[in-house]
């Protein structure tokens, strides 16, 4: 993921507090992620000799293989996962008598396993064996990762701005019948390309029963949801994306028949060769358009977002120019006024210095107020030691520049895998630096004892808070 600022988001109640914490974008879209890193660990009960299990998920695995009977702990693995987008895990082995695993995403990501919101996946009755008098050879189930749900949701037909840096554009579905949300429709890929105009590029996030999307699976024809419809058809360099406040249907080959005119369209065409991406959208007689560049030398991208065609450039909300050195890993941000002065007429401007770690890039030091080179620096660090399986990949302390500090630990055990156990934070100024000790300054400590109905502890039972262990 690609984190630049950190808050602990409390939202959601209690179950947000119990489960996030969120390192936001530059441009405060944590959901504007291409793919997301989900950490796989679990374990198995083999019978004997020659016992193994392997767990695939997106061509990456989790796996074991022994020589005696017992319980014990996978090899982990790490799968990067476009968001929205269903996923099969295929499970093969010999000689299992039941297994446990485990899905651990991104901080402001949450998983979904065959439908359901859970992290764990509970199957100890399965027993797999390429003897088919004894068990099945194989196990499967989907997977899927979506932002961590809220309250908040974005209307029908609304589009939020585009991710520069990557291809990263979302359109509201409106609410379900509970007022929560109906998810979007995205597009998310790395690099603009043929694909990025083509209708198989989009993704419909959040999948509900009270949404139809047609077809179930392959390219989006039609999306059904409590507002209305919405179409999907090919158009000359890309396609075109019409809402409906009603429809009629399904048909008998599972279609919907719009009633009336569209109350927004939206075209997405390819321009300059794919190095340009247009987004139009038209309410009535009315259109703006937001445009995202790719530029190879210097590496960079350009946003520009809503204008009047019309009035041209000079009427759009915002320019946002991204500037990538470094093999990628240093990456410039500026919000202008203009586009035709590149370096002096940033609005604001930040740099993200980025590494490379076991599970993919993560920010190591964010400078807001950068001048080129200084600037008010927040800094990252994270566990990376693969055996710490609740550990591995989380935010292990952020480092503000006003000398404030936050510290993290997490638990181990399978039902609460990677949940926040402590949080630590200095009292008045001390300590000055980032300590996970339990007896100085403020400890705030999360127990979950309640399981829900697959067996994992999600919700903290208790939460209490220490100051230099009083």
């Amino acid at each position: 993921m690609n984190p630049t600022r950190s808050c602990l988001s409390t939202g959601a109640g209690l179950l947000a507090l119990a489960l996030t914490v969120t390192p936001l974008a530059a441009d405060d879209c944590i959901s504007c992620e291409t793919l997301v890193p989900v950490y796989m660990t679990g374990e198995f009960d083999a019978v004997g000799y020659a016992s193994w299990i392997d767990i695939n998920l997106h061509s990456q695995t989790a796996s074991k293989w022994v020589y005696s009977s017992g319980t014990y702990d996978l090899n982990p693995g790490t799968a990067s996962l476009v968001p929205g987008k269903d996923y099969t895990v295929m499970v093969t082995g010999d000689g299992v008598e039941g297994y446990r695993a485990h899905f651990n995403p991104s901080e402001g990501y949450t998983v979904f396993i065959n439908g359901l919101e859970r992290r764990f996946y509970d199957a100890s009755s399965t027993v797999i064996d390429l003897d088919p008098l004894i068990g099945s050879p194989s196990d499967s189930f989907t997977i899927r990762v979506e932002v961590v749900p809220g309250n908040a949701f974005t209307p029908a037909g609304v589009a939020l701005p585009l991710s520069s840096g990557k291809v990263v554009w979302r359109v509201g579905m409106g609410q379900l019948r509970n007022g929560k949300s109906a998810g979007h429709l995205a597009i998310r890929q790395d690099a603009l390309d043929t694909s990025t105009f083509q209708i198989s590029s989009l993704i419909y996030e959040s999948p509900s029963p009270e949404v139809d999307r047609v077809p179930d699976t392959g390219a989006i024809s039609q999306v059904r949801a409590p507002f209305g419809l919405v179409t999907v058809t090919s158009m000359t360099g890309g396609y075109r994306l019409r809402f409906y406040q009603s429809a009629t249907g399904p048909d008998g080959s599972g279609l919907y028949t719009p009633s009336g005119t569209p109350f927004v369209t939206y075209e997405i065409t390819s321009q300059e060769g794919n190095t340009r991406m247009r987004i139009d959208r038209i309410r009535g007689s009315q259109t703006s358009r937001s445009e995202l560049k790719k530029i190879t030398t210097p590496n960079e991208w350009q946003m520009t977002d809503w204008y009047n065609p019309a009035l041209g450039t000079s009427s759009a909300l915002r320019f946002d120019v991204r500037r990538f050195t470094s093999g990628n890993l240093v990456e410039e941000t500026l919000v202008k006024g203009s586009l035709s002065v590149l370096d002096t007429a940033a609005v604001t401007r930040t740099q993200d210095t980025y590494a490379n770690k076991g599970w993919g890039r993560e920010l190591e030091t964010s400078k807001a107020a950068f001048d080129g080179s200084s600037g008010l620096t927040t800094t990252y660090t994270y566990y990376e030691t693969t055996s710490e399986h609740g550990r591995y990949s989380k935010i292990k302390s952020i480092a503000r520049p006003d000398g404030t500090w936050t510290g993290f630990d997490y638990y181990n055990d399978l039902v609460r895998r990677g949940r926040v156990r402590y949080e630590f934070r200095p009292f008045e100024d001390a300590p000055t630096t980032p300590t996970f000790s339990l007896s100085s300054g403020r400890v705030t400590t999360y127990t979950y004892e309640h399981s829900d109905w697959n067996g994992e502890k999600r919700l903290p039972t208790q939460i209490s808070t220490s100051i230099n262990n009083v």
